[in-house]
């Protein structure tokens, strides 16, 4: 569904940090999946330890870096013309919500012994992880996009004002006259 074209009478946008925040979420998307599969690697009886370590830096990396990544974007929709893609955002925030519940049970089984074998474990893991980077994912692509229309929208608000200098050959004499132009756009 392609979203309206913005009124353009509403003054310059500002993109703010919202190109930042894109690249952030897809970086760390990337991350938040390399620490999971890391998580993984070392979850068994030898290096519980670092595993529980490990999980505990991913889910706080994965609670703490997600609205920032949505806070970055919204950065972008100051003016009302910058909308980015509402449906995103709201699929982001269901997806963080499911992630940090997810998370929470993934906790209180690891602490009550729960599992029934590590295999359920791992899959378990696997799923904070994988919705994790899912949702920066959601998020920086709303960024992106937010941080284009505002782009685009400021681009347009702008007055511009070109001088060209060039030849321009008089008809009569055939001879090379300078040519020197200035034209504006307000």
């Amino acid at each position: 569904m392609a979203a309206p074209a913005p009124p353009q009478d509403l003054g310059p946008a500002d993109p703010g940090w919202a190109k930042g925040a894109a690249v952030f979420g897809y970086v760390s998307a990337g991350l938040i999946a390399v620490l999971t599969a890391g998580v993984i690697a070392t979850n068994n009886s030898d290096a519980r330890d670092i595993a529980a370590v490990g999980g505990s830096a991913t889910l706080v990396y994965t609670a703490a870096s997600i609205p920032v990544i949505a806070f970055g974007g919204a950065s972008a929709r100051k003016n009302p013309a910058v909308r980015g893609v509402p449906a995103l955002r709201l699929v982001g925030w269901i997806g963080y919500s499911v992630t940090m519940v997810n998370a929470t049970a993934l906790v209180i089984l690891l602490v009550e012994n729960e599992y029934s074998s590590r295999l359920a474990q791992d899959l378990h893991i696997a799923s904070v992880g994988v919705l994790g980077s899912a949702t920066a994912v959601v998020f920086a692509l709303d960024a992106g996009i937010s941080a284009s229309q505002a782009e685009k929208i400021d681009a347009a608000s702008r007055a511009k004002v070109t001088l060209n200098l060039g030849f321009s050959v008089a008809r009569t004499t055939r001879e090379h006259v300078p040519l020197l132009t200035l034209n504006g756009a307000f």
